[in-house]
């Protein structure tokens, strides 16, 4: 039933995403979102995160975050900050958005992996865009009001993906 909306692979955090896992599934190329996935509601960011992303960059894995956002200052700030490239406004799940970031990583679609923390945008988008998708929990359910409108909808497909991955 919710087959469609399973993400390809699950981790609770960015961080916790292992180079060598993104080796092995020859991951060269990743989309990121923003809000949530790398920052919280406060903009944010782990510890963990810049020299997680260094070690990404030392093994040749290409970045770039593909926001929602409307706020293009917001975006280029905390792009600034981890050293990334952007793109912002991307309407996801619509796929414009992540062929202009499969273009700039200049990479082939089976190269790129899409992360975020939303199923109806980044994992939906990722999955029509034809990329591989991470689902990472939100770092925090503190969030823009769309975002605690769409999360209880999001709680019985992790269910079900959880219960299907444990068989």
């Amino acid at each position: 039933m919710f087959n469609n909306y399973f993400p390809d692979f699950y981790y609770n955090r960015v961080e916790d995403i292992d180079v060598c896992f993104l080796k092995e599934n020859n991951i060269k190329g990743i989309i990121f979102d923003m809000d949530n996935t790398l920052i919280d509601i406060f903009n944010r960011f782990s510890p963990r995160l810049l020299p997680w992303l260094d070690s990404l960059r030392r093994n040749n894995i290409k970045l770039i975050i593909l926001s929602n956002s409307h706020f293009k200052n917001k975006v280029k700030k905390i792009a600034n900050k981890l050293n990334l490239n952007y793109l912002y406004d991307a309407k996801k799940p619509n796929i414009t958005g992540f062929k202009l970031a499969k273009e700039s990583l200049n990479l082939r679609k089976n190269e790129i992996a899409v992360i975020g923390d939303q199923i109806f945008t980044d994992i939906v988008g990722g999955k029509k865009f034809g990329v591989k998708t991470i689902l990472v929990r939100p770092i925090s359910y503190l969030e823009v009001p769309i975002g605690l409108i769409k999360r209880p909808f999001e709680f019985p497909i992790i269910f079900a993906y959880k219960h299907k991955k444990s068989r």
